[in-house]
């Protein structure tokens, strides 16, 4: 754990749960004041649909249409770009998705690796910045914002590191939301 302005942060690991579902209960709980994000990682390539993406689009396909009319030009020359997109809201919740322009294409060999730490650090820098300005918005101890993120960028596509991914978390966002990780 992580001390910060008298608060407490930690990665909490959630196993054998789904994600969106998990999430879409937050949101749908009127007594918890709070905004939810979704870290997703997303290809310079104009492509959208890995595994991650594919859950994402189905139960938000705004979250897709979003990327794609952002464009294939923007997206290329704008790696390490964040793209949030409000999915739902009530009374006292928001859930956003973040596509993160991070992934430089799709490993075509094994052990290619396809995410780019450099451009990941960008867009987690673009989270935190997005997080320190909705608790000024809303500059109220009392409203949660958390990180609600499977474990991305470790697929046979990406070949990432996840214990330096999990370090990234730790360095950037920790400090300022709780973080829960996903995974199966």
């Amino acid at each position: 754990m992580i001390t910060k302005n008298k608060k407490l942060y930690q990665i909490n690991y959630i196993n054998r749960y789904d994600l969106l579902s998990y999430t879409q209960q937050k949101i749908n709980d009127i007594n918890n004041r709070s905004i939810i994000i979704i870290p997703n990682l997303c290809n310079i390539n104009y492509t959208y649909g890995g595994s991650i993406s594919k859950q994402i689009a189905e139960a938000y396909p705004i979250v897709e249409e979003s990327y794609n009319v952002i464009g294939k030009v923007f997206i290329n020359q704008h790696p390490g770009y964040v793209q949030f997109i409000e999915t739902m809201k009530n009374k006292s919740n928001k859930l956003f998705v973040a596509n993160m322009i991070a992934q430089t294409g799709v490993a075509r060999k094994p052990y290619q690796r396809t995410i780019n730490y450099a451009y990941l650090v960008e867009s987690m820098q673009q989270i935190k910045k997005f997080v320190c300005q909705q608790k000024i918005k809303y500059n109220d101890e009392h409203f949660n914002i958390s990180i609600h993120s499977y474990k991305f960028g470790i697929g046979k596509h990406c070949n990432g590191d996840w214990n330096f991914i999990t370090d990234l978390f730790v360095d950037i966002l920790l400090p300022y939301s709780n973080i829960f990780i996903f995974h199966k």
